[in-house]
């Protein structure tokens, strides 16, 4: 009985020193689609991704995947910038089909949260900038501006810029004072060469245009999807057939450098620091428990896992993200009570739109 007791006080420390180190969220993801057809795996690789494990910030545990409320079993998979992603196999529906993700994510707290600075060395690779070139996102034209001025102002930037590491420096700071942050209500993210044609641009703009500076210079660098948890946000988008919701978080997106290993972020949206020394520093990433990321952007288009995604036969389609807050570990009836309420909420959602 002592040792029992002896236990059961154990356990408990570990919890509340486990709250103490790490915020707990509960990221719900649910896909709702009424028609006839397939939900295969493109609809699996671009919306049922799974929260990477980063050591130092953030890791991802008890993953369950329901199909209309009945829990599915299911493996995970990787898409081609190293994502995993939930797949059950392709799936047959007729009517209405609710697919619902679920996933614990701990985000570490500071003082125990890992901050990735600026190496005093920064590696570059001709390599890379061939690379970009070659891809239909990162080198496309637009109204006013090419992927040649994108080219041309790295090159500008990079004469006065006597190392790589100071390049990165540099690259922030033209990019902090020539493109004025803009909320883009249309969704998605523009290209490099249409936000310098804009001179404007959201979050996903400004640092898909300070990206593609760094991949023209060589630097190995992509793109970090995210959420922010923030309890009262709730956003939605609807248009024709597809209907897009966010609860609890509004989307972000930073830089992220990979210099021989090293891995560090630069955020020129949401920082705690206004010095351009302190930008990776200062990242909001590497500062909050806030923050969850979702995906890293590499290769592919960023609208890739930005736009609600149609599966074949689909005459409805309705995409709600949820990010719930709690410091207890949840169990199984919990996270069953959690998708059955959502799925309950698509819904009302659903009369309240007819």
């Amino acid at each position: 009985m002592r040792l029992r007791n002896v236990f059961t006080v154990f356990a408990g420390v570990l919890l509340v020193l486990q709250s103490i180190q790490a915020t707990k969220y509960v990221v719900v993801t649910s896909l709702v689609v009424e028609g006839r057809g397939t939900v295969d795996r493109e609809v699996f690789s671009r919306i049922f991704l799974i929260a990477p494990d980063i050591p130092g910030w953030q890791n991802s545990s008890r993953i369950t995947l329901y199909v209309n409320s009945k829990e599915r079993g299911f493996t995970l998979s990787r898409d081609a910038d190293g994502n995993l992603y939930a797949y059950p196999g392709d799936l047959q529906y007729s009517g209405r089909i609710n697919i619902t993700l679920v996933q614990e994510v701990e985000v570490l707290k500071s003082p125990f949260r890992r901050v990735a600075d600026l190496p005093e060395t920064v590696a570059a690779s001709r390599a890379l900038m061939d690379k970009t070139a070659s891809s239909v996102f990162w080198r496309c034209n637009a109204s006013g501006k090419k992927f040649s001025d994108v080219v041309s102002l790295a090159s500008s930037i990079g004469s006065g810029s006597p190392s790589n590491r100071d390049f990165v420096l540099r690259a922030a700071d033209w990019v902090r004072r020539n493109i004025k942050y803009s909320l883009n209500i249309s969704g998605g993210v523009r290209c490099p060469a249409e936000t310098l044609a804009r001179a404007e641009g959201a979050c996903g703009d400004i640092h898909a245009l300070y990206t593609a500076l760094l991949r023209v210079r060589g630097i190995d660098s992509y793109l970090a999807y995210a959420y922010v948890y923030v309890p009262e946000e709730s956003f939605a988008i609807e248009y024709g057939k597809w209907r897009y919701v966010l609860v609890g978080a509004e989307p972000h997106i930073f830089t992220v450098v990979n210099s021989s290993g090293a891995i560090f972020p630069v955020d020129l949206t949401a920082n705690t620091q206004s010095s351009l020394s302190e930008l990776a520093r200062g990242s909001a990433v590497n500062q909050l428990d806030s923050v969850i990321v979702v995906a890293w952007i590499k290769n592919r288009d960023p609208n890739d896992l930005l736009a609600v995604y149609a599966p074949t036969g689909a005459e409805k389609v309705e995409l709600v993200l949820r990010v719930v807050r709690g410091s207890a570990v949840l169990n199984d009836n919990t996270l069953l009570f959690l998708a059955i309420l959502l799925a309950g909420a698509l819904i009302l959602n659903k009369e309240r739109s007819t």
